[in-house]
């Protein structure tokens, strides 16, 4: 079957509405990689509602852009057929990891399946975080968390897998009457009896996750399906100590809150869940790297793995050349053995419990009956359990609007602005403060000097301010930046101002802080092209900057250092901040901005702006794939692709912060648009999917308008840099 540029040879599993194949992208000359592909079933593609229920799936994957979650590359129709294609994983589900330990008799570090359910923990929260298009929470659940979907690579990776049967906002956050869909034995309490719940039933199921991890026994293998509701009432919960004797009982006590019946004593959040186990790592002094968990599965499924090797690559090679190419797919990094993989499916089940009433909770239950759903550990998001068909006719079927257009359009905004809307905004911080780099004025004026010197560089010709002009908002105003020697990078450099708020820095979010940040251009031969030894020789050598610098970092023996050079113009960075009029708006002053301005903004949340823009800076919060609906026009630059060589990261880059936008074009990763407002077209177009007129793209650069703030003029002048010394290296081309 061909699917636009999916090709499929292999069928992974068949649930009650999708089949699931294993499929070639093809490309051409012989650019092609292995892919995942869902198909909605043709009997269902004649019933609007069923097509809509899969299309809601795949809106929701679409979003969940993050390394512990599973990515799908494309959603589209082809030929009748909706499909969603998703990345193909080399690994092992949990469940299976767990099998293996346990009939092996291996022993296991505490701190690896630690490590690996917090890996996976950050990828939950990052999907319960997410919000919709207008900026606010969509308290996305996923309801089936599982060893069976939780899948680990071979790199080491943990990837959250199978949203197909997730909850958000825009359905009931109450399971359906009578119908149960997950694992029971990974349910929460409230979520087995069909209760409202929410996010901490995920909670929950982690901490069975982690128990069976821990223990290598199966939370409830021996009990009935009424023993195991009626345990939940009781709060009676095995605690890990009574099964593995000398387990940590600080290990102990985290997992019995993750399972407490009562949600309000369970963890809140899954990061709050996380910083514990990390904290109890750091505490025990375990180094888990990823890769070594990594080679470690590898050598464990080594006969296994080399087995589906033969059998997936035969079957590749009988595969035809396509009679259809319409795109180039994005090539496929190969690793040491060039090979990949596929485990054998796993099952799961929708279960159906009938709810029993409040009166008659002590212990009466009543029957499960499965009614199928098959789901393949690398398939990832192709849970069938949401989709499979009722067990009876009492069981209910959402009936939902028909498939909406594909381009939709926006209706014009009202100048006023509804309380809540501004929620996921807020007020930009006077200093951004780092316990790794405590802040001193010492510091910072230091910091400044070497902001401005162009001594740093090569050839004594570039500083810092050099390409990000604190007169001129933190940029160049150029496509590409000249560095050392005339020469040129490949994209545009973004403004220093605000950015030590960022999760993460440069385009492709290589740097973590500011700090580190500093290091980059120092180093990179089309920017300054030094080194960190010509770095410190430069400032030895200089009288006014060894005093400096020993003022700066009093309790250091060698002050000089590369490090501490960077440190210091971090230092001086994390105060670079623009309050504009935005912020005196968010802080309550609602005169600050015209009506023009607020109608802007209500515009900016309709199209969709704030799934990627939102939080203080106004984005600079996640990272994103461009060309997320509708592919982007130019992949001459991959994004974070270029630094990771992963094939979830083709074409993801950093979603910018939106701060002074106005005035720091021209736009995008390569610099390639001068106009906004075409931007803003741009944007919707390929990240939403909508289309935006001229006049409404025109009142979101209106509002845009008033994130510009004030740099702060008088911290920013150039300092009186000390004259350079006989020893000084001079410079070099």
């Amino acid at each position: 079957m061909v699917l636009g540029k999916y090709e499929t040879f292999a069928s992974l599993g068949s649930g009650g509405m999708a089949d699931v194949f294993l499929a070639i992208a093809r490309g051409p000359k012989g650019f092609n990689k292995l892919i995942v592909v869902k198909t909605l079933k043709p009997e269902f593609v004649r019933e609007p509602s069923f097509v809509e229920m899969f299309l809601d799936e795949a809106r929701l994957a679409a979003r969940l852009n993050h390394p512990n979650v599973v990515q799908t590359q494309e959603v589209g129709e082809s030929g009748g057929t909706y499909f969603i294609a998703m990345e193909f994983l080399e690994g092992q589900p949990f469940n299976r990891i767990i099998d293996r330990l346990n009939s092996g008799g291996i022993t296991l570090d505490a701190a690896i399946p630690v490590r690996l359910v917090s890996d996976a923990l950050a990828g939950l929260h990052y999907a319960h975080e997410l919000r919709d298009y207008d900026g606010k929470p969509l308290n996305v659940i996923h309801r089936d968390i599982s060893p069976h979907n939780l899948f680990v690579t071979y790199e080491g990776q943990v990837k959250v897998v199978d949203f197909g049967i997730a909850k958000a906002a825009s359905s009931s956050s109450k399971t359906e009457v009578g119908v149960l869909k997950g694992k029971l034995s990974y349910m929460a309490p409230e979520q087995a009896m069909g209760e409202a719940m929410d996010r901490r039933a995920d909670i929950y199921a982690m901490g069975v996750v982690l128990w069976e991890a821990l223990t290598l026994k199966r939370f409830a293998s021996e009990e009935s399906v009424s023993a195991r509701i009626a345990r939940m009432f009781s709060n009676d919960v095995p605690r890990m100590s009574a099964e593995v004797p000398g387990i940590d009982p600080r290990l102990d006590e985290l997992v019995a809150k993750a399972l407490d019946r009562d949600p309000a004593k369970r963890f809140q959040t899954a990061a709050e869940m996380r910083t514990a186990l990390e904290g109890w790592i750091s505490q025990t002094g375990a180094t888990v790297r990823q890769e070594e968990i990594g080679q470690n599965l590898g050598e464990m499924f080594k006969d296994a793995r080399a087995q589906v090797d033969r059998e997936v690559h035969a079957q590749m090679a009988s595969v035809g050349p396509s009679s259809r190419v319409e795109d180039l797919a994005p090539p496929t990094p190969v690793d040491s053995r060039g090979t990949s993989a596929t485990p054998a499916p796993v099952q799961t089940v929708t279960q159906v419990v009938p709810v029993m009433p409040r009166a008659a909770r002590s212990g009466r239950t009543g029957t499960v009956a499965l009614v199928g759903g098959v789901v393949v550990a690398v398939v990832a998001a192709a849970g069938f359990g949401r989709f499979s068909r009722p067990a009876s006719p009492e069981a209910p079927v959402a009936v939902a609007p028909s498939v909406p257009s594909s381009t939709p359009t926006v209706a014009a905004a009202s100048s006023v602005i509804d309380e809540g809307r501004t929620d996921s905004f807020g007020v930009l911080p006077t200093v951004v403060s780092s316990d790794l780099n405590p802040l001193s004025d010492e510091k910072i004026s230091l910091g400044r000097m070497l902001y401005f010197d162009e001594r740093l560089s090569k050839n004594h010709d570039v500083s810092c301010n050099t390409c990000h002009a604190l007169d001129k908002f933190g940029v160049d105003g150029k496509t590409v930046s000249t560095g050392h020697a005339q020469k040129q990078g490949t994209r545009n450099a973004p403004t220093v101002y605000n950015s030590a708020g960022l999760f993460a820095l440069m385009w492709d979010g290589k740097f973590a802080n500011v700090e580190d940040q500093v290091k980059g251009p120092m180093m990179k031969s089309v920017e300054m092209s030094s080194s960190p030894k010509r770095v410190e020789e430069t400032l030895q050598s200089i009288p006014e900057y060894v005093r400096a610098f020993a003022k700066a970092f009093p309790g250091d023996r060698s002050p000089v250092t590369y490090d501490n050079t960077a440190r210091a113009i971090g230092a001086f960075e994390r105060k670079l901040l623009t309050p504009a009029r935005w912020d005196k708006f968010l802080a309550g002053e609602k005169g600050a901005l015209t009506d023009a301005e607020k109608a802007g903004f209500n515009t900016f949340v309709d199209v969709g702006c704030p799934t990627c823009h939102f939080g203080t800076y106004v984005g600079g919060t996640m990272f994103q794939k461009l060309g997320l609906v509708k592919p982007w026009p130019s992949t001459r630059d991959r994004g974070r692709f270029e630094l990771t060589q992963k094939n979830e990261d083709y074409m993801v880059f950093r979603v910018p912060s939106l701060r002074n936008v106005a005035v720091t074009g021209p736009y995008l990763h390569d610099g390639s648009i001068t106009s906004l407002a075409e931007v803003v077209h741009m944007m919707a177009r390929h990240q939403i999917g909508k289309e935006v007129t001229d006049a409404q793209a025109a009142s979101i650069v209106t509002w845009l308008g008033t994130l510009t703030g004030e740099p702060p003029h008088d911290y920013i002048q150039k300092p009186d840099l000390p004259p350079i010394a006989k020893n000084t290296p001079p410079p070099e081309l």
